[in-house]
């Protein structure tokens, strides 16, 4: 036979409310009559002859509670708690409350302690609907990307929705960032802000004129910089050690027979600046100052792509979600000094990672998945690569690159 359910308090109706919230609002700031409609109920599961025997106390508490709670929210039409007489030992007769309900968003935001929160979704998410006429897709997008614009702070929507006015109603096809003259918005702040305004405006030109056939903002992209230095003085190219754009760069070394000179037949990107300029001497060899994610970059270099990739980063997370992701566009790249031996070797050097990725790879070796994973399950170590001291390190780079 089942346990009979605890008494269930006027906290239980808070909490109801609460899960409620959180799980609908993006709904509700989508299409409001869903928040209108939307109703909480809960059973009390009062407290039965024998319960009440043995806990007077409780029940006699648990009933003041809801007596206490029912005269607070008693103005309130849209919150209802049903009672019913029933005879209880050591009571007698007495009204006990059966059941609840909170009916309408308003409401449950307000039992759930979240009225402030609310007032200012609803307030916002109509500041945005005002931006078009399709408010249909204004409210969707609204939702969709409330998670950005809730967090700004009040100064910044109001940035936020400038931008948007004015991206609407003029053309920023080839612009950059920095040409649209919007008083105290800079360059930085619509670049780390530019996904949220493109899908906003997208949704704001639905329905409505618009100076541009494009979507987004159309604006033109900062030129990906990448710097490299040539470690063999015979690799065909003036300069040792440059930094450009890839566009640029990209043009070096075409593969065709006529190129003068010797063109690199191995890559190796690092992350660390001051291993990118130790490194000596390499027959044809080009190193990539890799600088995080901006490994992208190799895929923008044919030449790179061409030759032997091989990818020397830091022993921690975030080092094999680097090679994980150079692997998408050269699926070949070999990782070097990231292994167990290194890291046993100079584990005394590794720090913890206060803040590890948890990104699931998909692209490491079956030895790389090992020693991330110790790396984890012993606290997410990190071992940095100037921490492996030089010598040892060449001594092992020269194999790894087939020297």
């Amino acid at each position: 036979m089942a346990a009979r359910t605890s008494p269930r308090g006027p906290e239980a109706l808070t909490e109801a409310c609460s899960t409620r919230f959180m799980r609908q609002y993006r709904t509700w700031i989508a299409i409001p009559e869903t928040g209108e409609q939307d109703v909480v109920r809960i059973s009390t599961a009062p407290p039965g002859a024998a319960h009440a025997a043995e806990n007077p106390d409780e029940t006699g508490a648990w009933i003041r509670r809801w007596r206490e709670f029912d005269a607070d929210v008693e103005e309130l039409e849209t919150v209802e708690v049903t009672w019913a007489r029933r005879r209880l030992p050591g009571f007698g007769t007495v009204e006990l409350p059966q059941r609840a309900e909170v009916r309408g968003d308003v409401t449950i935001a307000r039992l759930a302690t979240l009225t402030v929160r609310w007032t200012k979704l609803r307030e916002r998410t109509s500041r945005l609907v005002e931006l078009g006429p399709d408010h249909r897709a204004l409210r969707s997008v609204a939702a969709n990307t409330v998670t950005h614009w809730e967090k700004l702070s009040d100064e910044d929507m109001d940035r936020l929705l400038s931008v948007c006015r004015w991206v609407l109603d003029n053309s920023t096809a080839g612009l950059t960032a920095r040409e649209i003259p919007i008083p105290g918005v800079d360059t930085k702040w619509i670049e780390t802000r530019l996904r949220v305004i493109e899908h906003v405006v997208d949704a704001a030109r639905q329905g409505r004129p618009s100076p541009g056939d494009h979507a987004g903002l159309g604006l033109r992209a900062r030129d990906l910089r990448i710097r490299i230095r040539l470690l063999d003085d015979s690799i065909a190219f003036p300069l040792r050690d440059v930094e450009s754009p890839a566009r640029e760069l990209a043009e070096l070394w075409p593969d065709r027979p006529e190129a003068d000179g010797k063109v690199p037949d191995r890559v190796v990107v690092v992350e660390n600046l001051t291993t990118f300029l130790a490194l000596p001497p390499l027959p044809g060899t080009v190193a990539i100052f890799g600088r995080g994610f901006a490994v992208d970059a190799v895929a923008a270099l044919p030449w790179a792509l061409r030759a032997e990739v091989f990818y020397w980063g830091d022993l921690d997370s975030h080092g094999f979600a680097i090679l994980d992701r150079l692997r998408h566009h050269a699926p070949a790249v070999t990782s070097v000094l990231m292994d167990r031996d290194t890291l046993d070797a100079w584990r005394t050097f590794a720090v913890p990672d206060p803040k590890p990725t948890r990104a699931t790879p998909t692209h490491l070796t079956s030895d790389e998945l090992t020693t991330l994973e110790t790396l984890t399950e012993s606290g997410d170590l990190r071992l940095e690569q100037e921490r492996i001291p030089w010598d040892w390190a060449l001594s092992r780079l020269r194999p790894a690159l087939h020297i």
